[in-house]
């Protein structure tokens, strides 16, 4: 009989830059094992993504021509949190300025859509499962502290074939299974 084995991660990065090193930290549950983003997001995505939010962040006052706020200063470290936060669990989103000053992380696949919003002290998230007779699912908060199962809530109604791609180790023993 096969022996199913999880793949466990036991590497500190170290000579990654400090900006990487931030989207491994242990979750608490873990016992302080380190694990790599279960979504499949790669070191580019996740720097192209940051590099975004710095570009949008830059953008002057009436940057779409009516009249739109700037993005501040906090709304940018609170959605690079954001995006290291969400990015544990979930894809890469697609990364959009609002004209308030706000940022907005969106999903969207054939199961569904997903939205979080991000602001100087607020956030608010919505994730519509396109299944019939499925309810919405809401949060909102400080924008510093944005839960970390908003991630795994992404990846789960909007990316549940994800979930399925876990690596399983055999081993034989002697020409045996075990």
């Amino acid at each position: 009989m096969p022996l199913d084995l999880p793949h466990l991660v036991d590497v500190h990065f170290s000579q990654q830059p400090p900006a990487i090193v931030q989207a491994w930290q242990p979750a608490p549950s873990q016992g302080g094992v380190w694990y790599p983003h279960s979504s499949t997001v790669s070191w580019g995505e996740l720097m192209n993504s940051r590099h975004h939010i710095d570009q949008l962040a830059s953008m002057p006052t009436d940057w779409d021509g009516y009249g739109a706020l700037p993005i501040s200063q906090e709304t940018k470290l609170n959605a690079l949190r954001a995006l290291d936060v969400v990015t544990r669990r979930a894809p890469v989103p697609d990364i959009v300025p609002n004209s308030n000053g706000t940022l907005s992380f969106e999903w969207e696949t054939a199961a569904g859509f997903g939205h979080l919003e991000i602001g100087q002290t607020r956030f608010s998230f919505h994730l519509k499962p396109n299944a019939v007779g499925s309810k919405s699912i809401l949060a909102d908060g400080q924008a510093a502290d944005i839960p970390m199962n908003i991630g795994a809530y992404v990846s789960a109604v909007l990316f549940p074939e994800r979930l399925l791609a876990n690596a399983v180790t055999q081993i034989v023993f002697s020409g045996r299974h075990v």
